[in-house]
């Protein structure tokens, strides 16, 4: 997709200086590696006694720190161990738990501000638009005080608009206010939240009540079905007169009767060849657990139906002694 137009806007608070090469701090950070590397919040960051400076992509923790031991959180790499020994934590392990909650209160929502979608940059919020002035007025209705992020659209090539909004850390004071936008008030609180939370779980209760229903009312009607045409084809099989052999599979020269739903019974004859399990190379058996397989041979056709579909028809088939 050839995209035009392209804008990004950065807002929130940002370090503005060069990143720095030496590590800025000699001070043992106050936090442990397992603390790290289960995701971290602003505030936390924040409560650190060591410099943390944030930029565009991460924030990077200075100071003597742990040595962590992995780089991945919630399944992507968020860590960065520089070698100065400073540690880089992408934005996607930064505020995950606020996140979520934003993520599951625009979930219950059918009327809200766009998509909620995650990738391994980052968390954000996105929409599309066929006109341009609506791309413009919804971008300007984006509460950039409540949280630290950018705002990045675009136009394809089908005159399309697009918009993200990447929310990159949350203050805790802020985290109702950007749910209740981003819910367009329908979500307020978390009396609201878990008020949406039962009911969904109430709609969902009462479509697997009706699903079971039907399920049970279209059971009951294949089992009167199949009922019903065992007995007739118990009948017609009946009247057939013919013999089922019923005796173990052996070699021999069988007859094979097909009875049809229609009453008809046509047959063909068949050899039946008792062959061994198949071996592999090793002269191990690795065929199904039987001794022997079947294997029928027509020899001869007596009013044999070629045509697949009418194969359909066929309610019984049995071998009678030759």
């Amino acid at each position: 997709m050839n995209k035009e137009e392209r804008t990004t806007e950065n807002f929130g608070t940002y370090d503005k200086k060069a990143r720095r090469r030496s590590n800025v701090s000699t001070t043992r950070a106050n936090i442990t590696a397992a603390q790290i590397q289960q995701g971290v919040t602003l505030e936390e960051l924040q409560a650190l006694n060591v410099p943390v400076y944030r930029y565009y992509t991460q924030i990077t923790i200075h100071g003597v720190l742990p040595d962590i031991t992995s780089d991945t959180i919630r399944h992507y790499k968020a860590l960065v161990k520089n070698k100065n020994g400073s540690i880089g934590v992408r934005y996607k392990a930064i505020d995950a738990e606020k996140k979520a909650l934003v993520r599951q209160a625009m979930s219950l929502t059918e009327d809200k501000q766009g998509r909620y979608s995650g990738d391994s940059k980052g968390d954000y919020i996105q929409k599309a638009f066929s006109e341009r002035d609506d791309l413009i007025a919804f971008r300007k209705s984006v509460p950039t005080e409540l949280f630290n992020g950018d705002i990045e659209s675009y136009r394809d090539m089908f005159g399309r608009y697009y918009i993200f909004v990447n929310i990159s850390t949350i203050p805790v004071c802020n985290v109702w206010k950007l749910i209740q936008w981003a819910t367009k008030g329908n979500i307020t609180a978390q009396a609201t939240l878990d008020a949406a939370i039962a009911a969904r779980e109430a709609e969902r209760a009462a479509e697997q009540a009706q699903r079971e229903i039907e399920r049970a009312a279209d059971r009951a009607e294949r089992e009167a079905k199949q009922a019903v045409e065992k007995a007739k084809i118990a009948e017609l099989y009946e009247q057939s007169g013919l013999p089922v052999y019923n005796g173990p599979i052996k070699n021999g020269l069988f007859i094979r009767a097909y009875l049809w739903t229609s009453g008809d019974v046509e047959w063909s004859l068949v050899e039946v060849k008792l062959t061994p399990k198949r071996t592999s190379s090793r002269g191990v058996k690795i065929s199904s657990p039987a001794e022997y397989k079947q294997g029928l041979t027509t020899l001869g056709d007596k009013k044999w139906r070629q045509d697949s579909r009418d194969r359909s028809k066929i309610k019984m088939s049995g071998l009678i002694v030759a």
